[in-house]
């Protein structure tokens, strides 16, 4: 009948960002772990069911900084 759909139209998208300084690069061995100055993770809810053609946007319903 191809009435209903298992396809969705939310996704929850996490993304995970890191920030280094010139220091934190600086003297490192080859064994060294780089460590960033700075680590924040989001969480971001993206609801497309408003978009119906190429160049319009879907909307953000949730951005949110989360605990590493």
């Amino acid at each position: 009948m191809n009435s209903a759909s298992v396809r969705s139209d939310i996704f929850a998208v996490w993304i995970l960002m890191h920030g280094y300084q010139e220091s934190d690069t600086k003297n490192l061995g080859v064994l060294d772990p780089l460590v960033p100055s700075v680590a924040r993770r989001f969480l971001m809810v993206v609801d497309r069911s408003n978009v119906t053609s190429p160049g319009q946007k879907p909307r953000i319903l949730l951005f949110k900084e989360v605990p590493l």
